[in-house]
């Protein structure tokens, strides 16, 4: 489980849906990863609605991923490749910097 802040860096409301569904998780940057599957557990309080530019939000997200030496969250890759975002933001860590 992540916990995340997400501002609106927009000029013009997002939805946080949208948004939280852009990122996802992997062990392997060559390789695909999975997305976050909060939503499927009433203990995590859903980020939903609209944000309005500069607002900010805090949450939880919760990602599944096999055992690796590093984690990165990331942007979707197919949505770099499809130009549906501008920059790839990855953060990368370990399973000692989790816990």
């Amino acid at each position: 489980m992540a916990d995340i802040t997400l501002k609106n860096l927009e000029d013009e409301t997002i939805d946080i849906e949208d948004a939280l569904d852009k990122f996802e998780l992997t062990g392997f940057l060559e390789g695909s990863g999975g997305g976050e599957y909060s939503h499927y557990y009433d203990a995590i309080e859903q980020m939903q609605g609209d944000l309005e530019s500069g607002e900010e939000i805090d949450g939880q997200l919760l990602f599944e991923e096999n055992e690796s030496e590093e984690y990165h969250i990331r942007v979707t890759e197919g949505l770099l490749s499809a130009n549906g975002v501008k920059n790839q933001a990855i953060w990368t860590f370990t399973m000692d910097d989790a816990n």
